[in-house]
C-alpha cells in the first residue's frame, strides 16, 4: 500500500508539472500572438488611407467617454 501511495503521489506530481508547463507555454504563445497582432494593426494604420489624426482623436475621445 505504501508503494502504491508513493506511485500515485509521483504520478500526481508529474501531472501537475505538465499542467504548469502547458499553461506557461500557452501564455507565451498568446503573448507572441498579441504582439504580432499589435504589429500588424500598427502597420495597417500606417498604410490605410482612412487612418487620420482626426479618426484617432475621435476614437480616443470615445474610449475616454466609455471608461
Amino acid at each position: 500500500m505504501e508503494q502504491l501511495g508513493d506511485y500515485v503521489r509521483r504520478v500526481n506530481e508529474v501531472c501537475l508539472e505538465a499542467q504548469s508547463e502547458m499553461m506557461e507555454l500557452g501564455s507565451r504563445q498568446f503573448e507572441q500572438l498579441q504582439a504580432s497582432m499589435n504589429a500588424l494593426l500598427h502597420e495597417a494604420r500606417k498604410v490605410s488611407p482612412l487612418a487620420t489624426d482626426t479618426d484617432s482623436e475621435s476614437r480616443s475621445r470615445a474610449m475616454r467617454k466609455a471608461a
